[in-house]
């Protein structure tokens, strides 16, 4: 009974709303003799209460982030922010309203026409009008993230934690240990499925109520693109970097069978790679024996990750950025405490005023100051967005992995031996050109694009937008990651097991498995852009060290938050569309190279 009356309520109120809603805003019109001023008015408001409510969920998320979840209180805690946040943006006066003013959108400044979409879209995620479905959605995700953080893990009868299930695939070469520790990782989605295929209904319902057909196609719209907009430039992008993936591909299958003296496999077992997903396989270089960045390693080696950031902050300083400020690091978590289960670095923004923290896992050496320069280049990229001419709810990337991708496109400047060496730092005169290197490279690029780009991409396009049925899955997600990645489980895995449910991306950030693809690829076009056009130099032996235009560059594109069509400013800055020619030109002499060691090889890639 308290559910019907519920929903009669809800209803009344739906058709009852926008009536008073609209007598408010021509009176308002009256009064004010100005539809801009009710617009701004409205605006101004939203701003004050999205500011508490925007706060209270990250200051809960970072609180769970840093104890590792460990903390009930703080779950319970980050479980109501979550639903005071949506039952704020998806509030009926907000829907309404901003479906009003939307009408007469073409009246309004270009910044408060974002303001407007981007306060639409948010209510058409969480929107009150199906609250309990909003709800039942964000309590599901948040038991599934719990149960995977506090998995009991278990390798050769011996209790271990996640942290150790990954150092073992990146550093151990015991092919039965690796396989346990694969096979421990994976087995968290076995239990998870059911919540998965919830999830899945859940998001798709609460969408369809405000117009989308689906939670992929409104995941989508966060770019401004549809559907079929999105995949044709992640196809674009996926064929591009096929011919060079493939002999990747080629090489990798025949050097792990020779570091584990096994027969040559068509698709590599996915516990020969450094990761459980297999989608980072840098890990694999130094296995077999091209160590690029030992010098580098050996420079930094008796550095901490604190001192790692703050030698990344030194270097954004150099470009003309001020110093992050001191809150930054009493705030944040430079280096994993004892039972954090997170190894991946993460940049919050908690109050869209100033307040930045960081987590930074312990990694050190070469791939410590890359994670280091990384978030603190998204972390100088959010301040800059805190101006009076950025509205709060704009202060973030011009897309989802903007501020990402920039910092990305100074990290690899700062990581040539020319930057390096400006910078203090004992190394030679550079072997950046050489094929130790650019396989390293190539392995942590190319192969994170095809995970994210294909495997994740079209796993979450087929749950949600196609509904394939559940039990096909474990089956599909198999099928997908042999296609697009060219790997397969140790073993064939029936639908006894949800492998794709251990993933902690598909609950944490449904429908945005593509992400990775694209911060690497506009990431690497915009270096290319800065290396060729402002510091003069070839990509492999650029110097970033002190270069303020190169922080005015990047200063430029960042400042305006998300006031800006990001794909408007991308050919305004570099003057063509987002592909990935750099990327292709940059591994050409790799390509070469590796078409001469692939000689009379042949590949089992599949074929897209």
């Amino acid at each position: 009974m308290m559910r019907i009356r519920k929903n009669l309520l809800r209803t009344i109120l739906t058709l009852a709303v926008p009536l008073l809603l609209a007598e408010r805003l021509v009176a308002g019109d009256a009064q004010d003799s100005s539809f801009r001023t009710a617009v701004t008015r409205y605006l101004s408001s939203y701003e004050a209460r999205y500011l508490v409510h925007h706060r209270a969920l990250e200051a809960a998320r970072w609180r769970v982030l840093a104890d590792g979840g460990a903390d009930r209180s703080a779950l319970q805690a980050l479980n109501e922010a979550e639903f005071a946040f949506a039952a704020f943006v998806g509030s009926i006066e907000n829907i309404e309203l901003s479906r009003t003013y939307l009408r007469r959108v073409k009246e309004l400044p270009e910044v408060e026409q974002r303001e407007l979409a981007r306060i639409s879209y948010l209510a058409a995620g969480s929107s009150d009008i199906v609250s309990d479905l909003v709800e039942q959605r964000l309590a599901t995700n948040a038991a599934a993230l719990d149960a995977l953080r506090s998995q009991n893990y278990v390798l050769l009868e011996h209790a271990v934690t996640r942290a150790e299930i990954d150092r073992i695939l990146w550093d151990e070469l015991d092919l039965a240990r690796r396989r346990a520790a694969w096979e421990s990782r994976f087995g968290a989605g076995r239990s998870l499925r059911e919540a998965l295929v919830r999830s899945r209904w859940l998001s798709n319902e609460t969408v369809r109520s405000m117009g989308s057909g689906d939670y992929f196609s409104y995941r989508a719209r966060d770019y401004g693109l549809s559907v079929q907009e999105l995949q044709r430039q992640i196809d674009g992008i996926l064929r591009e970097l096929r011919p060079l993936q493939t002999q990747l591909h080629t090489f990798v299958r025949y050097e792990l069978a020779r570091l584990y003296e096994m027969p040559v496999p068509d698709l590599i077992p996915a516990h020969w790679l450094p990761e459980y997903d297999g989608a980072d396989w840098s890990g694999i270089a130094p296995w077999i024996g091209f160590v690029p960045l030992a010098e580098l390693d050996l420079a930094l080696e008796s550095e901490s990750p604190r001192e790692l950031v703050e030698r990344a902050d030194r270097l954004w300083v150099s470009l003309g950025f001020d110093p992050l400020p001191s809150t930054f690091y009493e705030r944040s978590i430079l280096g994993t405490k004892t039972g954090l289960q997170s190894t991946a670095p993460a940049v919050r923004h908690i109050d869209g005023n100033g307040d930045v923290r960081a987590f930074v896992p312990s990694t050190f050496g070469a791939r410590g100051l890359r994670a280091a320069l990384g978030v603190v280049g998204e972390a100088q990229c959010a301040l800059s967005t805190v101006r009076p001419d950025v509205p709060l709810i704009l202060r973030t990337g011009a897309n989802r992995v903007f501020h990402a991708a920039l910092g990305g496109a100074v990290t690899h400047a700062a990581m040539r031996s020319r930057s390096l060496r400006s910078s203090g730092l004992a190394v030679g005169a550079g072997n950046d050109d050489s094929i130790p290197r650019l396989l390293s490279e190539a392995l942590a690029l190319v192969m994170p694009i095809a995970y994210s780009g294909g495997t994740l991409c079209r796993f979450e396009r087929e749950i949600y937008r196609d509904r394939i049925a559940p039990e096909t899955w474990n089956t599909r997600w198999w099928q997908i990651a042999g296609q697009y990645q060219g790997i397969a489980p140790p073993a064939p895995r029936d639908e006894r097991w949800c492998d794709p449910a251990a993933i902690e991306s598909l609950f944490r950030a449904p429908a945005e498995g593509y992400d990775r693809a694209l911060q690497e690829v506009i990431a690497f076009e915009l270096y290319d852009h800065v290396a060729r056009k402002l510091l003069d130099r070839d990509l492999h032996a650029a110097d970033a060290y002190g270069r303020t235009e190169l922080g005015e560059f990047i200063e430029s594109i960042a400042r305006f938050g998300a006031t800006v069509d990001w794909r408007t400013k991308l050919r305004q800055k570099l003057g063509y569309e987002l592909s990935t020619r750099a990327i292709v030109d940059y591994f050409a002499p790799l390509y070469d190279w590796l078409e001469r060691r692939n000689a009379g090889r042949a590949p089992t890639l599949p074929g897209l």
